[in-house]
């Protein structure tokens, strides 16, 4: 199942899981079939496939402790960590490497660390509720404990935040808040 998982054999997959394949052998690094299968070439389908048969969606390697999600980030697999939110990944698990949304930065998919940022609890100046509306972080520092709901909550928070922010500054010298 480890193998057709990291070679993206859709049928192979879903012929084992029929046939009663163990979904939680693991690799000598903690790593499931999920994971591989989100580590290798990210196929939705197989994830899909996997968390239906029963694979944990929030699996923790003994490795760098990434669940799926944190690979589909390394990866760049869009589709994938789309999936994966929607079967219950959990958006803030911490690795070696912090977030899902940290790893993404970090491996330069810049795209799907905004769109995993999309899945915050809440706005850190309302406190609007992230399953409401689409939080986003400060620009400068991209932190993940700071959310925001919009530009105004972002401005009523930036005395504060700035602090601690790695902000740019305006040609005019001006501090600027970036969104």
């Amino acid at each position: 199942l480890l193998a057709a998982a990291e070679r993206d054999y859709v049928d192979v997959i879903q012929t084992l899981i029929a046939a009663g394949a163990d979904i939680r052998s693991q690799t000598n690094y903690g790593w499931t079939v999920l994971h591989v299968a989100t580590a290798s070439r990210g196929h939705a389908d197989i994830v899909k496939a996997l968390v239906a048969a029963g694979a944990d969606v929030n699996a923790s390697s003994s490795q760098y402790r990434y669940t799926p999600l944190h690979f589909a980030a390394k990866e760049g697999h869009t589709k994938t960590a789309r999936a994966l939110r929607r079967l219950g990944a959990t958006i803030d698990a911490q690795s070696d490497d912090g977030t899902p949304q940290d790893v993404a930065i970090k491996y330069g998919h810049t795209m799907l660390a905004r769109r995993l940022g999309k899945y915050a609890s809440s706005c850190a100046t309302c406190a609007n509720p992230g399953s409401k509306v689409t939080l986003y972080r400060c620009g400068g520092c991209m932190s993940n404990t700071l959310f925001y709901c919009c530009k105004s909550c972002q401005v009523q928070d930036w005395r504060k935040h700035k602090l601690q922010c790695s902000y740019r500054r305006c040609s005019s010298g001006q501090d600027s808040v970036i969104c």
